[in-house]
């Protein structure tokens, strides 16, 4: 892999030596990382993960459609491949590959059941994979392994008893018993959306009746939406729901923003609902946290999980015990990419480490979480893993511009002493240290790693027992 070095300053001699570099490599680093796939009907999205949960390097493509197996078992290895290329590593740096597919999965022959809207069914997967990759592989259910992502580094972390619904066009199911997840004898437990509420029920997608699935799922929700439209209900949306053309998530959010009377009540049903299965779960699980998830609840969890909450809560046979936490999912698209990673460090007998600093995960280019919280401006970590936003006045006031960092803002980022700074300029590298800054950083004597900000949040989350600092322009 080649590095390009920036033309800009370095000593030599008896000080040391500071460098500033515009791409970092992960070879000095190497070690043993975990990759996560997420296998979809759409897009297959991979990502080279640490032990400690940071994604460091992710790529996406399109699921191949109306293909053979063996194309989709080549555009998953090439994912993986094309991961472990251009981090620099070899295949041996790969502890394992953990895989969440939609559907049936047997994990423990590593093959695919039955997979909707793609040709794997029946493949062995893993046994493929691990012929072009050379490492171990393990598969799972994807709601399965997306909710291991959550309980890691998402919205049931540190928790270990865990319910996990998710709310897509159907309705997806996870559960976590003291950590490990119930996948039942067959790999198919959790299918919690095909719970049987009411026999006399509306008939569900699986070929029984009153499934909850067929109460709650998005499908579901569409269904009694035309109902009630055909039925004169009254609407704002009309032209929204005319013909077969299908309601989105995002249609429903706005709907409820503008309290249409037609979709807001058909939500109170599905929502109360969710709520009683919810219940019924606690009395079968007792779970520190129930996780909602998936793209409704995205779209419109500030109405939903108030009327799950209420239901949880006034439940009378828990009245004299701890409450049960009932929270959204946080992890959008990665929780099944760090379920992966958490799957194969599970399956390799190595539970998921935790970490003395939270993880950075850049979300585009202006926003990034650290840990559980997320930040739209510039920021800077001082060595003690204490989060600070920019004060953009001293840049301003001084200079015009915050494309400039100057000595008086880099003591504040330097103030406990580290040993190496790492600074993000940015998407397109516009940031620039001053003279007085550069001076300061070589008398101090610390060593420096200047990147784009993708690559410096990449290099910070894989120093290990470093007395680091971090400043990332986020532009």
């Amino acid at each position: 892999m080649n590095t390009n070095r920036a033309s800009g300053w370095r000593r030599d001699g008896r000080s040391r030596l500071i460098i500033f570099e515009k791409t970092a490599t992960i070879e000095f680093m190497k070690k043993r990382f975990y990759i996560g796939i997420d296998v979809g009907g759409t897009k297959i999205a991979a990502g080279l993960v640490s032990p400690q949960g940071a994604i460091l390097l992710r790529n996406k493509t399109a699921t191949p459609r109306k293909s053979q197996p063996k194309k989709t078992v080549e555009v998953i290895a090439d994912a993986a491949a094309e991961l472990i290329e251009e981090a620099g590593l070899g295949k041996n740096d790969i502890a394992g590959i953990g895989i969440g597919i939609p559907g049936l999965v047997d994990t423990r022959k590593g093959r695919v059941i039955v997979t909707p809207n793609m040709n794997l069914s029946g493949i062995n997967l893993s046994q493929k994979l691990k012929k072009r990759l050379k490492t171990k592989i393990f598969l799972g259910n994807d709601v399965n392994v997306g909710l291991l992502g959550e309980k890691w580094k998402g919205a049931a972390k540190k928790a270990h008893d865990v319910v996990g619904l998710f709310l897509g066009t159907g309705l997806g199911g996870g559960i976590i018993v003291r950590d490990r997840l119930v996948t039942g004898f067959q790999g198919a437990a959790a299918e919690i959306g095909h719970m049987i509420v009411d026999p006399r029920g509306p008939r569900c997608t699986c070929g029984n009746k009153g499934c909850l699935e067929a109460y709650v799922g998005r499908w579901a929700i569409e269904r009694d939406i035309r109902t009630e439209l055909a039925r004169k209900k009254k609407t704002s949306f009309t032209d929204f729901f005319r013909g077969k053309k299908r309601i989105k998530s995002k249609t429903l959010r706005q709907a409820l923003k503008k309290k249409d009377p037609l979709v807001t009540a058909v939500m109170e049903k599905a929502a109360r609902m969710l709520g009683l299965a919810c219940v019924s779960l606690r009395h079968i699980f007792d779970p520190e946290v129930i996780v909602l998830g998936g793209g409704v609840i995205e779209a419109c969890s500030d109405f939903i999980l108030p009327y799950v909450k209420k239901a949880v809560a006034r439940d009378p046979f828990f009245s004299h015990l701890k409450d049960c936490r009932v929270v959204a999912s946080k992890l959008e698209d990665d929780a099944i990419i760090l379920g992966g990673a958490a799957l194969a460090q599970q399956e390799l007998g190595r539970e998921p480490a935790e970490e003395k600093f939270p993880s950075l995960i850049l979300k585009g280019a202006k926003s990034i979480f650290i840990g559980t919280k997320e930040y739209d401006e510039d920021i800077y970590i001082r060595v003690d893993g204490k989060v600070k936003k920019r004060n953009r006045n001293l840049a301003m006031k001084k200079y015009g511009t915050l494309l400039k960092l100057g000595s008086v803002e880099l003591k504040k980022v330097c103030k406990k002493k580290p040993q190496i700074l790492v600074i993000g300029t940015g998407t397109r590298g516009l940031l620039r240290l001053t003279p007085d800054a550069k001076a300061y950083l070589k008398k101090q004597g610390i060593t420096v790693k200047i990147l784009s900000t993708s690559k410096a949040v990449m290099f910070y989350n894989l120093l290990r027992d470093k007395k680091k600092s971090l400043f990332l322009h986020l532009a």
